[in-house]
């Protein structure tokens, strides 16, 4: 099911730098369930930006929320202006967030359902990208309390050893690839101390 997307939203400035752009997330503290798909309603990117931290911080373990705000977000912003707003306002890396988004896509596709699902997010991920027939194999093992380890390892009878950039799946004996990837990690690194000093 597709986000609703709300059509008298327009495009709102920049958020502030520094504290005061967190000063309207402390209105609510109170944990929540999850949103199902039909509550999230993509008004702007700096709504999005505010529902995303709030949620962050309440609480780290619901993934699921942050996940489909995620998702609306994407559907909803110009090209290029979601992977902008996740590497400059969101408090995780650009990783992070396209496994909450495949979380949040394989919880609400009902493949598994909810309750037998773990509550890390890391463990529906494991679940969420493993091949079909790896799924069916699983499938009927699947419980909250599956460890992380039993999930790796049958990734690691299905799918071939790779790493990921920008991407692109790359063998991992790629040098000249794993050299790039660190060149940007570091450039990005710098760029992140840079905006911490003019932070203060």
């Amino acid at each position: 099911m597709k986000p609703k997307i709300d059509p008298t939203a327009g495009r709102v400035a920049k958020p502030k730098s520094g504290a005061s752009r967190y000063m309207d997330l402390v209105a609510s503290t109170a944990p929540r369930a999850a949103l199902a798909p039909e509550e999230i309603v993509f008004q702007s990117r700096n709504h999005t930006v505010r529902e995303i931290h709030r949620t962050w911080e309440q609480t780290q373990d619901d993934f699921l929320t942050i996940g489909r705000w995620l998702n609306a977000a994407k559907d909803a912003l110009p090209h290029g202006e979601y992977q902008s707003m996740v590497r400059t306002d969101l408090p995780f890396s650009t990783s992070l967030a396209r496994k909450l988004r495949t979380v949040a896509e394989f919880v609400d596709k009902g493949v598994v359902p909810r309750e037998q699902l773990p509550n890390a997010y890391s463990k529906i991920y494991e679940i969420a990208t493993l091949p079909e027939p790896a799924l069916q194999e699983v499938k009927g093992e699947i419980h909250p309390d599956i460890p992380l380890r039993e999930l790796t390892a049958l990734r690691r009878r299905y799918v071939p050893r790779t790493i990921t950039i920008d991407h692109e799946p790359l063998p991992v004996g790629n040098l000249a690839a794993l050299r790039e990837r660190r060149r940007r990690l570091l450039a990005e690194l710098l760029e992140v101390r840079q905006q911490m000093k003019d932070a203060i």
